[in-house]
């Protein structure tokens, strides 16, 4: 369930599969782009590796590719732009729908695991009082501010109007 202003609605609601996600990242442990077959893409290290997400022109998952880190990666952005150049990959936005890959840590979601929990526990006694008094007005907050989470082996909370990361 979902409060807003003493309003309580079902968490369904929240997930729609035919959302668009914005992701617009040139630094950090990612970046995003267009491959030259036109398949989008984020292209980062998850460890041991350096992994390319690949996404058609629809936003539909496609595939993990992963490729060892070889010893002249020797930090992550060496080791990205090998990736990139090897890939030919222009950085970019892109735009991709809601996946998750529980076996690497990675993919979208609505929002933090944590909130969704509240939210569909409103009713159990094991939900703590700040809980209760803070999380519907941050729940409110996060849609209202358009955010989202990216996981890249961490969270990385999204501004869905701009593709950038807003915290990690």
């Amino acid at each position: 369930m979902v409060c807003h202003s003493q309003k309580c609605e079902s968490v369904e609601h929240l997930i729609n599969v035919n959302k668009w996600y914005l992701l617009n990242v040139k630094e950090y442990d990612f970046v995003t782009g267009k491959l030259q077959d036109g398949n989008q893409a984020v292209v980062g290290l998850l460890l041991p590796n350096l992994a390319v997400a690949v996404f058609d022109n629809d936003g539909n998952f496609l595939e993990l590719r992963e490729f060892p880190a070889e010893d002249e990666m020797q930090d992550i952005d060496t080791g990205i732009t090998a990736i990139q150049t090897k890939l030919d990959l222009t950085q970019g936005a892109i735009k991709i729908k809601e996946f998750f890959l529980d076996g690497r840590y990675v993919g979208l979601k609505d929002m933090p695991d944590d909130y969704v929990t509240f939210l569909e526990n409103l009713d159990s006694d094991e939900i703590d009082e700040n809980e209760r008094e803070y999380y519907p007005e941050d729940i409110e907050s996060w849609k209202e501010n358009n955010l989202f989470l990216f996981v890249w082996a961490k969270d990385y909370w999204m501004d869905g109007n701009t593709g950038e990361i807003n915290s990690t």
